[in-house]
């Protein structure tokens, strides 16, 4: 789609069916697409649309592609694999989630990683991604390559302290790294200040039904979401 005007620029078919989970690489040459049972698949959308399929995996909950396009991440239950997408070898893996991982986003540069679970997800560092159970840390901002934590951020209510039982079903690291965009199953938006850890702006009800995926434009300044109510919107940042 043109993000100014709106229209088609072009619409391709795929055999896939039921497909449930998406990404698209930053500069638009890489397209994931996955079901939950047993495999996800590459598109090379420079080259008439040949594939790479990583089949075995079972309970996909998300995938994402880093941003060099040489590695997808997976979502899967309590951990989240990352791949090479030529060879398809494991290059890391952050398991000890103590729960199913929800949502991730690699920043433009591959240094950072934000992840978040259906349940908290409390990480110490020291190399490795180690879980404890805590009710007051919902994402947390990784470095890539070690798994050390960076930053923690809560997901609250706009109204009190207590963080609400809500899911977290996309997140977005904008691209100079500073700022993260997290939806919710409440419809919400929250964008966040990575460095001070505080709450920018929230924007209830951003759609009717369940936002899937957030992109941006490559300077930043527009976010597009995705939902379960068929729209399509864009926000000025």
């Amino acid at each position: 789609w043109n993000a100014s005007t709106g229209s088609l620029i072009e619409a391709k078919s795929f055999p896939d069916a039921a497909i449930q989970f998406g990404a698209l690489s930053h500069d638009g040459r890489l397209l994931v697409t996955a079901r939950p049972d047993d495999w996800v698949r590459v598109y090379d959308l420079d080259s008439s649309g040949n594939s790479v399929q990583f089949a075995g995996h079972t309970d996909i909950s998300h995938v994402a592609l880093t941003a060099n396009r040489q590695e997808i991440a997976l979502g899967l239950p309590h951990g989240l694999l990352v791949k090479s997408i030529p060879s398809g070898a494991k290059t890391r893996h952050f398991d000890g989630l103590p729960g199913i991982v929800s949502a991730t986003s690699h920043s433009i540069d591959g240094r950072l990683i934000a992840i978040s679970c259906r349940k908290s997800i409390p990480i110490r560092g020291g190399g490795g991604l180690r879980i404890q159970e805590d009710a007051d840390q919902r994402i947390a901002i990784l470095d890539a390559k070690t798994g050390d934590l960076i930053q923690s951020l809560n997901e609250t209510p706009a109204t009190g302290n207590k963080v609400r039982d809500i899911a977290i079903t996309a997140l977005l690291i904008s691209p100079d790294g500073t700022m993260l965009v997290s939806a919710t199953d409440d419809l919400a938006l929250t964008l966040w200040n990575v460095g001070s850890k505080k709450m920018i702006q929230r924007v209830e009800m951003a759609h009717r039904q369940k936002i899937n995926c957030l992109a941006h434009s490559p300077s930043g300044n527009i976010l597009v979401t995705g939902s379960d109510d068929g729209m399509i919107k864009l926000w000025a940042i």
